[in-house]
């Protein structure tokens, strides 16, 4: 897919880091852009940033481990622009630390963020991206950890090699199905 002027973007974790950073290279590209965090000083610096290169964007305050709040997300997204060209699950958190010590709720709350959100994701976004024209893109940020593996980081590599064959299971129904969406 080819990104261009008023191509429209959504970014979770959009409030700091890589998220801030590919929201602000779409800035850069002319995208108008949907950002999303639960970190609202952080979104509403990057939301006037991007305002400030004269690009058109809203911020929803989003906690992508629900789906309920990823739902309203694709309706904001939707409401104001009519369509999404890019969708970039970028959300995600590390934990770090013995496997078999680490509480069961840090657990929950890495896979939540990093593998359930890409999940409600596509709950929300896929249906309507199959019934808008001219197709999408979809970009699963995953990490060296969704290919390998190592110690200390079991939570965030489970839940990357889950994003990885997620996105891959994604991109081969799309294709498929002959769908004008791809994913990566």
């Amino acid at each position: 897919m080819r990104i261009c002027k008023n191509s429209v973007t959504v970014v979770t974790g959009a409030a700091s880091g890589i998220g801030k950073g590919l929201a602000l290279a779409m800035a850069k590209r002319g995208c108008k852009l949907v950002l999303a965090d639960t970190n609202l000083t952080g979104l509403e610096q990057v939301h006037a940033e991007v305002r400030a290169q004269g690009v058109t964007a809203i911020s929803v305050e989003t906690d992508v481990a629900e789906s309920a709040a990823v739902e309203n997300l694709a309706i904001r997204a939707f409401e104001q622009f009519g369509r999404v060209d890019l969708l970039i699950n970028n959300a995600g958190v590390l934990s770090s630390g013995a496997s078999w010590e680490l509480d069961l709720q840090e657990w929950k709350r890495v896979l939540d963020i990093n593998l359930w959100s890409v999940i409600h994701a596509i709950h929300a976004f896929i249906p309507r991206l199959l019934k808008q024209t001219g197709g999408a893109h979809v970009v699963n940020i995953a990490s060296l950890a969704g290919l390998t593996s190592g110690a200390w980081v079991a939570p965030y590599t489970v839940s990357k090699h889950g994003v990885i064959a997620l996105s891959e299971c994604l991109a081969a129904e799309m294709a498929a199905t002959e769908h004008p969406i791809t994913v990566s």
